[in-house]
């Protein structure tokens, strides 16, 4: 009778590994699904704050601390990964910036392409990098590309002091 139950021992420890790891996977689907809606909060305030700022769908902001504003200057480091490619990107941002008031100042295709697009009184520094991927060059991979975005007046983004031939001294210090 003993042997007979047993039998079933090795049955019953696999049953409790599935469980435990259905219960250990859950929690890690838990924590992206917050993960997920912190970055979607993230960038809903992102799209109230930057009215005439297009983002891609699908686009996953980098957490907070990866982000600089610098406060009533009105100049603002953001950056976000999507899974599309940069050429991709470039095409997305050169026809949206333009809809929304934006004149395509450069474009600088390269390791990291570089768009630079001005309103009157505004300037917008698009930088596009392939995201460094394990699967990269795998087949079926997504390609994912990291977008850093700077908005800011155009003698704070430039780099430019007010007044010509007086150069700012933050980039010297």
């Amino acid at each position: 009778m003993i042997c007979f139950f047993s039998l079933f021992l090795p049955a019953c420890a696999r049953k409790k590994s599935k469980l435990l790891s259905c219960v250990g996977g859950f929690e890690q689907h838990a924590h992206s699904e917050v993960q997920r809606a912190q970055s979607l909060a993230l960038l809903r305030e992102w799209e109230t704050t930057l009215l005439d700022i297009p983002f891609p769908l699908g686009a996953l902001p980098l957490s907070r601390e990866h982000i600089q504003e610098s406060g009533s200057s009105g100049q603002n480091f953001l950056a976000y990964t999507v899974a599309l490619s940069a050429p991709d990107l470039t095409t997305f941002y050169e026809q949206e910036m333009e809809r929304l008031g934006w004149q395509k100042m450069a474009a600088l295709p390269d390791f990291e392409t570089m768009l630079i697009f001005a309103k009157p009184d505004r300037i917008c520094s698009i930088s596009l990098r392939a995201a460094d991927d394990e699967s990269k060059g795998k087949e079926n991979s997504l390609e994912f590309t990291l977008v850093v975005l700077s908005i800011g007046k155009k003698t704070q983004a430039l780099g430019l002091a007010k007044t010509p031939g007086n150069y700012d001294e933050e980039l010297y210090s």
